[in-house]
This record gives C-alpha cells, structure tokens and sequence, in this order.
C-alpha cells in the first residue's frame, strides 16, 4: 500500500501565480476532460479539485453544471471566486462536502500535488453519487514528459509526487470504482 502521508508539498508557488494562472495554463489538458465529462443531470454538481482559478469550472459550468472550485490556495480562490463561482478553501484529503454530493469530480493535473493520496482518492469515492463520475488527467512519469514534469518539480522541491497511471487505477479500484485509463496522450486520463 502506498503511504505518502508525511508528504507536504510545497504549494506557495502557486498561490504567487494566481495573477498570470489562467493566461500561463491557459487552456491546457481541459479538452480531454472535458471530452469524458457527460452532460449534467438535473441540478448535477461537479467539483473541480484542485481546481485554482476555475478555468474548467467555468467551462462545466457553461454546460449547465452547478460547480465548486475546492483548492488550497486561497489567492487562487478569490480569482474563481470572482468569476461567481463557489469555492471552498481545502485540501483534497478532507473535502468539505457530504457524502454522495456530487454527480462529477474532476482534477486536472493537480492531484500528485496532494499529499496522502489514497486518502485524496477516497474522499473523492465518498462525495460521488452513485454513478458519479470521476475524471482526472495526470503526467505519465513513463513518457518524456512526465519525466520532463518530474524533473522540473524535483528542482522547484514541490515534492510532488506522480504515480504511473496503473498504481492510481489500483487506488481507484480499491475503493469500489470501476475504472478505465487511457494513455493515448502524453498525460494519463483516469475516468472512474
């Protein structure tokens, strides 16, 4: 079993990018999430974990979700804040939202920035409805990239940590989601 527990990344860095975040990102990674993303049910919540300015909130939102933008950086918040959408102020392993809440729980390259990921995930197991949906997109650390991505991380000591794609299925699974990957692209796409 994995235990990264003791992990505690070092985050402030984006809480000094909030400004330039959504220019910087852009619209990176959101069209392979926002292709396995369903249409909203009636009154259908998603959340956005790690979700920092709301750029895929904003998206979800404009296909009728009623979304949240839960992150830990709080200059992050006040700029999807701004954009009207609700934010919540914490960190993926104690997610303030009951249990079965939400039809949808995206995370868009964020989640190995986390620490106690089991837990994260199985925060994200608990606040999914039944038949909820689960999307993620992560850096394949077997490709170039994502050691290219590892790399840079290690220098700026973000103690990251990026799992291969088969070990986070693993984690998904264990907590009674059905789980596909896909690795078509340079990152890894999770949807549980």
């Amino acid at each position: 079993m994995l235990d990264d527990s003791s992990r505690r990344p070092r985050n402030a860095l984006f809480d000094r990018l909030a400004p330039v975040w959504d220019r910087l990102a852009g619209g990176w990674g959101l069209g392979p999430v926002l292709a396995r993303v369903p249409d909203p049910p009636a009154g259908g919540v998603a959340v956005d974990l790690g979700g920092a300015t709301g750029r895929l909130a904003r998206r979800l939102a404009a296909r009728g979700w009623r979304v949240v933008v839960v992150d830990p950086s709080r200059p992050m918040l006040r700029r999807a804040a701004g954009s009207g959408l609700p934010a919540l102020a914490a960190g993926g392993q104690a997610l303030p939202l009951a249990d079965a809440s939400a039809a949808l729980v995206v995370v868009v390259d964020a989640l190995h920035h986390m620490p106690d990921i089991p837990q994260v995930i199985a925060e994200i197991a608990r606040v999914l409805a039944p038949g909820g949906r689960a999307v993620l997109l992560e850096p394949d650390p077997r490709s170039l990239v994502g050691r290219l991505v590892v790399a840079g991380e290690r220098l700026l000591r973000m103690e990251s940590l990026i799992l291969p794609g088969e070990l986070l299925a693993r984690l998904f699974r264990q907590t009674g989601l059905e789980v596909a990957l896909d690795r078509r692209a340079l990152h890894l796409r999770l949807v549980a």
